[in-house]
């Protein structure tokens, strides 16, 4: 189930939101993350909900960030926990593989707390300064992921690695060659004129970095 490309809305108004799923859909994204923060439990349920409908419609994956229990309610695919919000073992036990379990790290410290708890996936960031994010912790940049990657490699620790934050489409091939699985993009999207031919670039470049990735360690 899971998609080495994810987009996350960004808007404080529902309406907006609902248009973004929407419009990445019509895109041929595979994979949306709903993302709201400046809303009671009852409006992010209503959005989620909706969202629901219309990723069900062009047959994508739904996340819902921070709520767990509106994932379920929702019939969503996944559900992104932060560090403040429900402990990812509660989650997993709560959930009973029914949805995925993304957990946000910055350092290989938390890598290693999400590994242990359960997390299916880790959204590991920012890469660089984002606007989309409140309260951002340090900045990765290529060194930061490939230390962590080698980090996991060393204790075996395999679990796929979701990049974010300020990525770009030119970004994508050094990332990937640090070990990365995926990555998960916001402005880039929002912020482009033809949402589809970005999508393909951002696709093109994945497939294309994974391919030769498998080659080199072949």
């Amino acid at each position: 189930m899971f998609k080495n490309l994810m987009f996350i809305t960004h808007s404080d108004e529902s309406a907006v939101q609902l248009e973004q799923v929407r419009k990445a859909c019509e895109a041929g994204v595979e994979w949306i993350q709903v993302r709201i923060k400046a809303h009671s439990k009852e409006e992010i349920k209503e959005l989620a909900k909706e969202a629901r409908a219309i990723t069900s419609e062009f047959g994508v994956l739904l996340c819902i960030n921070d709520h767990l229990h509106i994932a379920l309610q929702c019939k969503a695919d996944a559900c992104h926990l932060g560090k403040k919000d429900m402990p990812i073992a509660s989650a997993k036990a709560l959930t009973q593989g029914k949805l995925l379990i993304g957990a946000t790290c910055n350092t290989i410290e938390d890598v290693y707390s999400a590994y242990e708890a359960g997390a299916d996936y880790i959204g590991l960031g920012p890469y660089r300064f984002t606007t989309t994010k409140q309260k951002l912790s340090p900045e990765l940049g290529i060194s930061g992921y490939q230390s962590i990657s080698d980090q996991m490699k060393s204790k075996n620790i395999n679990i796929p690695l979701v990049a974010i934050g300020g990525i770009q489409v030119e970004d994508v091939k050094a990332l990937i060659n640090t070990g990365v699985a995926g990555i998960a993009v916001s402005g880039a999207l929002i912020h482009s004129n033809n949402w589809k031919a970005t999508r393909q670039s951002f696709q093109s470049e994945l497939q294309t970095n994974k391919q030769n990735t498998h080659v080199t360690n072949s």
